[in-house]
């Protein structure tokens, strides 16, 4: 019997960096493991087409510069690629770049299969909250046509509950909406922790020779991984790491990652003279475990405008760590809402500094109202997680094929 077929789309995939890349690759390994055929159609440093851990990859080289002519010259060669591709029963679109769902529909009804859209980002409504600016005629056309492309989706897979209230409008049956969440980096769960053990083996036998953080005295340590982007604002964090500075010495913001967020971030911590604030590059997979449980806090920041239109997989990630999360951002929102469900931690206004110091101080001198958010932790991450997830997409796309499962 033929196996079941799909195909994603998407600019990145691991080892590339981005976190939609990375959980790309779980997901497709998952589809592996269920017994599909997996196809990734992406972009890369070179040209590359072949097989990949039992998926037909094919990366396209490109740029990884984030620009607008970079990203429409990615879409074009992303559909004239996929144009090529053999037929399979689903393709699945995810929104990097922006209107990757466009090319669905369009290669969809060319092989006449099913479409799923990954909605990891709110595309174009998304684009003149972070700062790029179009015309106004042009922002609507390019919502008419995700919304033209969304219409025959035969799943539309959000990663946020508030994600779907932005689309009500849209005429689609309501079963054909469905809620999977993203997860953590499958080596933060469980069943991956003894590749991380000081005795277990590292890449090519290679082992940590000393730890990611050296501590001359204790630190009570706040920690910040991943991307800092235009949806990311850092100024309220400043601004308290100031406040905590001249109070309380052995509280430290850590901040893990790369790219021009991090660059002003260090302009503005020399500026500001904050000895307060550590700056780490993006770690390699065998420290990811170490890194995030060396963090007594975690720390996930988002612009309120931007709120129901993205959801930061950061929290998932603190779940799996088993760390309290502080978010400073909207509280009407997936990650409000989550924290709110699960006791897991707490939400500050954006803009209020002060606020956020008390907050930290109270995890720092409250025993109780730590380990009370690190249970809440605890139970978040035994539902958010990629084995629930990727069990939750494969029996959603079983449900557009005709092969039995097994």
């Amino acid at each position: 019997m033929a196996k079941p077929s799909i195909l994603f789309i998407n600019r990145v995939y691991a080892p590339e960096k981005g976190a939609t890349g990375r959980m790309l690759h779980d997901l497709a390994q998952g589809f592996v493991e269920d017994g599909w055929s997996v196809g990734v159609l992406t972009t890369g440093l070179k040209d590359f087409e072949g097989e990949q851990d039992s998926v037909q990859l094919r990366k396209l080289r490109a740029s990884a510069k984030q620009t607008s002519f970079n990203y429409i010259s990615i879409w074009l060669r992303l559909l004239w690629a996929g144009w090529s591709v053999r037929k399979v029963d689903i393709i699945v679109t995810m929104t990097d770049p922006p209107l990757l769902s466009v090319i669905g529909r369009i290669l969809a009804k060319k092989n006449k299969c099913a479409h799923i859209h990954w909605c990891q980002d709110m595309y174009p409504d998304l684009l003149p909250l972070l700062g790029m600016r179009f015309p106004g005629f042009l922002l609507q056309l390019l919502k008419r046509l995700s919304d033209w492309s969304l219409m025959t989706c035969a799943k539309i897979i959000f990663v946020g509950r508030c994600m779907t209230e932005k689309k009500a409008y849209l005429e689609v049956d309501p079963r054909r909406i469905v809620y999977i969440p993203n997860w953590p980096d499958r080596e933060l769960h469980a069943d991956s922790a003894q590749q991380f053990h000081p005795s277990a083996k590292i890449g090519e036998g290679l082992k940590p020779d000393k730890p990611l953080i050296v501590n001359n005295d204790p630190k009570f340590r706040v920690l910040y991984a991943g991307n800092i982007g235009r949806a990311h604002p850092t100024d309220t964090i400043l601004e308290a790491a100031s406040i905590l500075q001249l109070s309380n010495p052995e509280i430290e913001f850590l901040f893990v990652g790369e790219g021009e967020g991090f660059d002003r971030l260090a302009e503005a911590r020399q500026y500001r003279n904050l000895e307060n604030i550590r700056l780490l590059p993006t770690q390699p997979k065998f420290r990811l475990r170490e890194m995030m449980q060396g963090g007594d806090l975690h720390l996930i920041s988002m612009k309120n405008e931007v709120g129901g239109l993205l959801v930061p997989s950061k929290l998932y990630s603190a779940f799996a760590a088993e760390r309290p999360t502080v978010f400073l951002g909207p509280d009407n929102g997936e990650i409000a809402g989550v924290l709110a469900e699960y006791g897991a931690g707490s939400v500050i206004a954006q803009g209020n500094p002060k606020a956020l110091a008390d907050e930290i101080l109270a995890y720092r001198m409250d025993g109780s109202k730590w380990f009370s958010a690190h249970k809440g932790a605890q139970r978040g991450f035994g539902m958010f997680n990629a084995n629930n997830s990727i069990a939750a997409w494969i029996a959603c796309a079983r449900t557009l094929i005709r092969y039995p499962a097994g």
